[in-house]
């Protein structure tokens, strides 16, 4: 098939260094558990952005401008509160692949959402492509291949192997009077119905289950406004051809508090191994989900010239916050006795390595 490109304009094309497969492999955030920037290090300045528009011209960067974000916030690379999210063109190895972290108090995420920019410039990118964090909020599974029950002469049900009262049961149909009645259908499949009849046994054979996988999935890929969706209804890598023209966009993310959600886990990312049994969580381990926004400059072979992933890390306590501290603490608020981490994130939402968030957009 082939690809036509007009300058400047955007491609949506699944990427093979983005492209949602069920065989990638995404090597884990780094375990910030360790320690965190002192006091000293931490850069409480909230204008993150001051560069000119010379500035803008020299680096493959992400920034954060103070008119897109308007509550204090942090953002750097991610081991250095001193390192911009900035790659100089001509950059090698580590130098051409950064982690940038986006810090923010939990309820100023919660309650407005973030923004930021990309910027490319001139003489460095064939493209840029661009691919949002998303999870599988629901798991998502197949159904057994045979449902069977048994009907007695007097009208009694007797369930024997994927039946509930002589109906189709599987797990993964969140459509029960556990979830709201709106609640997906995750189950996956085929099955062949066998019954036991007082007057015989009926069969019918290729049903369905009905489950939609992408039902199933949350996150910022999933809310960005200009999020496009293939045919299976997942968010697609956006691709961009610039021919080494320079090109600056903007990105806008809405609240939780828009989509009425108790929880930060629909745009932070951000995790502790720690608090999953030293992996990441399921819903970010799962086949289709992307546990990174990742920003790429490309050449015209798709080789990388440059990559900058982001993390977005919610703090629970704003005096952590200020001195750098940890962003994860948990307890009670003193004389309040409320909870230091008021809206769930990964730790609070999916402790362990096999419970899901259940929250999905």
């Amino acid at each position: 098939m082939s690809r036509k490109f007009s300058s400047v304009s955007p491609v949506i094309w699944l990427l093979p260094g983005l492209l949602l497969s069920c065989t990638k492999e995404v090597e884990p955030l780094p375990d910030w558990s360790a320690g965190y920037p002192s006091a000293e290090e931490a850069d409480t300045d909230t204008d993150t952005d001051t560069d000119t528009d010379t500035d803008l011209e020299l680096t493959f960067k992400v920034s954060i401008p103070d008119d897109l974000v308007i509550y204090e916030h942090r953002f750097h690379e991610i081991s250095d509160p001193l390192i911009p999210c900035e790659i100089t063109p001509g950059a090698v190895g580590d130098a051409s692949n950064l982690t940038c972290v986006f810090d923010a108090e939990e309820l100023d995420l919660w309650a407005e959402g973030f923004a930021y920019s990309i910027f490319a410039p001139a003489e460095m990118c064939d493209y840029v492509a661009w691919q949002h964090y998303s999870y599988e909020a629901f798991e998502v599974g197949y159904g057994g291949t045979v449902v069977r029950y048994a009907v007695d002469s007097d009208g009694t049900i007797t369930d024997i192997e994927n039946s509930l009262n002589g109906e189709p049961y599987c797990e993964y149909d969140y459509r029960d009077a556990f979830y709201p009645s709106d609640g997906p259908n995750c189950c996956l499949g085929r099955y062949t119905v066998i019954a036991q009849l007082p007057d015989g046994v009926y069969v019918s054979s290729g049903q369905e289950w009905g489950g939609h996988a992408a039902d199933c999935y949350g996150g910022a890929a999933f809310v960005d406004p200009e999020a496009i969706f293939n045919e299976a209804d997942f968010p697609v890598a956006h691709l961009v051809y610039l021919d080494k023209a320079p090109y600056y966009h903007e990105f806008s993310f809405p609240s939780p508090q828009d989509h009425m959600l108790s929880s930060n886990v629909l745009l932070a990312n951000n995790y502790l191994p720690a608090d999953h049994g030293g992996f990441m969580p399921a819903g970010l381990a799962a086949a289709y989900a992307n546990p990174l926004y990742v920003y790429e400059c490309l050449d015209h072979a798709d080789e990388v010239i440059a990559r900058i992933s982001l993390v977005v890390r919610e703090w629970n306590e704003r005096a952590e916050y200020l001195q750098g501290g940890d962003p994860d603490t948990t307890g009670l608020e003193d004389y309040w006795n409320e909870p230091l981490d008021d809206i769930h994130d990964w730790a609070t939402g999916t402790p362990g390595t096999d419970t899901w968030i259940e929250i999905w957009e």
